[in-house]
């Protein structure tokens, strides 16, 4: 391994220093937990489960490992089609909307990194309600924004809080609904008429990459009303319901003069061939997303019944994770780490966001739970 010299440590701090953008000043290095083989390993345990970062415990549909190990690379070589023209035209007769609304980027985070390079400018406002999820506001500070942060009520978004927030320098507006971390879910009806309240000209987005997991039918979605608002964005992703974190397909719907400015500003080749054709027979087996749904629904379930039981504040959820508050989570996280069971705090010091395990593993994780806890 190369060591590097005091000159060179020197000449990084310098350079960080004095041309790096001032609007970079807060970022900081993502710096991931420990793959579960890693921490399995090196504690010796039978299994290790992350359950710290929302993801699908029950995995991809087979038919997307089916067409995975079908498709031969006949066309590595060659880009892929970059309006990835089969997903396109399934996505938009699902949500009933112009294949023109659609725009796909690598996972969600490239279009939460490429809204305020398209839309905003040094000064401008972006309003989120928080806690939510961190890259809405990091990401637009990159670009210059100003933050104007709007602290949830109620176990729920501050509609009039969020209105008295506008001003005439708000460029874009975040609503995530489920939200994350929180897992609560606003009904459509609130969204509609905080959006009559919204001027035409700010973008609206709303984050759906949870949706699919509150198991209410897409007459609930965002998508319902998207005709009736020029300035309404919707996202969603197959990271979470669908099982695809590691392939990395999110996809926007806006009214079409929006996606062709958004569709001009990403990348051309940002989604693989490859990406399309797994995203695609995910999208396909809704038998299988049903089966994820209950799945989850039932889980979720037994896991608010034991955090009531528990006497622990948390969060209503219609997501595949609960938050909930505990008096030492630093203990208890490093307790259940021991059993193989990786979890995190998240937002304030002692609230812990848990991905639902499977059945099995979640009736040993709360039994663990009830031990550390008593």
């Amino acid at each position: 391994m190369l060591n590097h010299t005091k000159k060179q440590i020197e000449w990084g701090n310098v350079f960080m220093k004095h041309e790096a953008k001032r609007s970079t000043a807060h970022l900081s290095r993502y710096v991931p937990d420990l793959e579960p083989e890693q921490l399995q390993a090196q504690m010796e345990l039978e299994q290790a489960i992350r359950l710290s970062m929302n993801e699908s415990v029950y995995g991809p549909s087979p038919k997307v490992m089916e067409a995975i190990q079908e498709w031969t690379g006949a066309y590595a070589h060659r880009y892929p089609d970059t309006r990835l023209t089969k997903l396109r035209h399934a996505l938009a007769t699902y949500h009933n909307v112009h294949p023109d609304a659609f725009v796909f980027t690598n996972g969600l985070d490239e279009m939460i990194q490429t809204l305020p390079r398209t839309f905003v400018e040094a000064g401008d406002e972006v309003l989120v309600h928080t806690p939510t999820f961190p890259e809405y506001a990091s990401q637009a500070q990159v670009d210059g924004a100003r933050i104007v942060a709007v602290p949830n009520k109620n176990f729920g978004i501050d509609w009039e809080g969020m209105r008295a927030a506008i001003t005439d320098r708000t460029k874009l507006i975040y609503l995530c609904n489920p939200n994350n971390p929180t897992a609560s879910l606003e009904p459509l009806s609130s969204i509609q008429a905080f959006l009559d309240q919204v001027p035409d000209h700010i973008l609206v987005v709303l984050d759906e990459a949870y949706f699919e997991f509150t198991g209410l039918p897409e007459s609930q979605s965002g998508v319902a009303i998207f005709d009736q608002y020029p300035n309404l964005m919707i996202m969603r992703t197959f990271s979470k319901a669908y099982g695809l974190a590691n392939i990395r397909c999110g996809y926007s719907i806006l009214h079409e003069a929006a996606a062709e400015i958004v569709d001009a500003t990403r990348t051309p080749f940002n989604v693989s061939g490859l990406t399309e054709i797994a995203a695609l027979a995910g999208f396909q087996d809704q038998a299988y997303l049903a089966e994820v749904v209950e799945a989850t629904r039932l889980e979720r379930e037994k896991w608010l019944a034991f955090l009531d039981d528990m006497q622990l504040t948390h969060y209503p959820s219609y997501t595949n994770f609960v938050m909930f508050e505990v008096p030492d989570a630093a203990q208890l996280i490093a307790n259940l780490r021991e059993h193989g069971y990786m979890l995190t705090t998240h937002s304030f010091p002692n609230w812990i966001r848990l991905t639902l395990p499977n059945a099995q593993d979640g009736a040993r994780l709360r039994d663990l739970m009830r031990q550390a806890l008593s």
